[in-house]
């Protein structure tokens, strides 16, 4: 969260989950971040500035998604979709959008995470 609030970092999500379940939300949804950096997706360039970005803290190459986390972010992600009509397969990681420098979130996690919002 420091390093987020840090100017030099250059980096800034809408929302941030911990792996206690702990989210700390640093941007409205309609607001631009700068999550994704270089970007494409669906055909469209600068993912910033039409995407919400929603981060897990931590390394899910190492450390798998824990049930607080994903509950959270969870609870912050449902009441989007329903406001702005997006489906699972409106969600998707830096992976995805920023191939050449990402490598978030690890491929099961994003399946396993999905599985769970599509759950509840």
């Amino acid at each position: 969260v420091a390093w987020i609030q840090n100017p030099n970092s250059r980096v800034s999500y809408h929302v941030l989950v911990a792996p206690d379940g702990r989210r700390t939300v640093f941007a409205r949804p309609d607001q631009r971040t700068w999550h994704a950096g270089r970007s494409r997706w669906r055909g469209r360039g600068d993912v910033n500035s039409w995407t919400v970005g929603a981060s897990f803290a931590g390394d899910t190459y190492i450390d798998p998604l824990t049930p607080a986390a994903m509950a959270s972010m969870a609870e912050y992600l449902r009441p989007l979709m329903t406001k702005y009509g997006w489906k699972l397969a409106d969600l998707t990681d830096h992976r995805t959008v920023a191939p050449s420098r990402k490598t978030d979130l690890k491929p099961s996690e994003l399946a396993r995470f999905k599985a769970f919002l599509g759950a509840g």
